[in-house]
């Protein structure tokens, strides 16, 4: 058997830990193949390739693209080229359209009496891709909340008055991007999409027809029964299959990093993200 994990989001992102600290940590488990996956920016990557060579890891360039269609989803992007100047001005989009949606959500909690201004979450979290969860960090540190998901799913929550939803790119423009990039592009984590069975095979028709090669089947939110469903599921597509325990470190304790799989596995999956 052996150790894999293909979603982990470091604090470019919302993850608690630093790149060096995700790829030590991943090396010190005995992780054979690793890929982090920041919320739609790549400046994670060039740091983790650069640890990749340094500790003899095999790695693979990652980003996790959030989308809408019509319900909020996610599209991962493996061995993408970092340095793919379309790519990087598609994601540069995306931190522009996500420093609006912060802007606007700092002045409605401060029309509710919170203290806090967009200034200090910027020159906080400045080389980050800005989100709740910082946003919620510091509340946290004024006395408004006791931890990460409190406030996400009190105050910054989608029902709430201080919420404002962000544009997003559609499936068909990320995957399209991913693949213009060299990349493969993934389904991320179908259990929380929320849909039936039944619909999610048409769901992943279209995907495909946008050129998406492959689902992520292992997950904390999938049961044994329902990676299963999506392991035949791929198979039936000819999709590929990829393992990722979307690990986020303080930011989701309740997720564990790596998944144990066996050597036929992974070395079929190692082999289509490196073609």
């Amino acid at each position: 058997m052996k150790l894999i994990d293909l979603h982990v989001h470091s604090n470019h992102s919302d993850g608690s830990f630093s790149v060096e600290r995700l790829m030590k940590k991943a090396r010190d488990m005995g992780i054979e193949l690793f890929s982090i996956t920041d919320h739609d920016t790549i400046t994670s990557q060039y740091e983790a390739v650069e640890l990749a060579k340094k500790y003899d890891m095999n790695y693979i360039t990652g980003v996790e693209i959030n989308v809408v269609y019509p319900q909020l989803m996610d599209i991962l992007g493996y061995g993408i080229d970092i340095y793919d100047e379309d790519l990087i001005e598609f994601l540069d989009r995306i931190k522009i359209f996500r420093k609006l949606r912060n802007k606007k959500m700092v002045e409605l909690l401060s029309e509710e009496g919170f203290n806090i201004s967009f200034d200090e979450l910027e020159e906080k979290y400045d080389s980050t891709t800005i989100g709740r969860p910082h946003i919620a960090k510091i509340l946290i540190k004024k006395g408004y909340g006791n931890s990460v998901s409190q406030l996400m799913n009190g105050h910054l929550s989608r029902d709430r008055k201080c919420f404002v939803e962000r544009i997003r790119y559609s499936p068909k423009e990320s995957i399209e991007m991913i693949k213009k990039s060299g990349g493969k592009a993934f389904l991320a984590h179908p259990a929380k999409l929320g849909i039936k069975n039944i619909q999610l095979e048409p769901l992943l028709d279209e995907l495909i027809h946008y050129g998406l090669d492959g689902i992520e089947i292992m997950h904390y939110s999938h049961t044994l029964e329902y990676t299963k469903y999506l392991y035949d599921l791929a198979n039936k597509k000819d999709l590929l299959i990829s393992y990722g325990s979307d690990y986020h470190g303080f930011n989701k304790p309740f997720v564990n990093m790596s998944y144990s799989v066996n050597e036929q596995t992974f070395d079929e999956i190692e082999h289509w993200l490196k073609k």
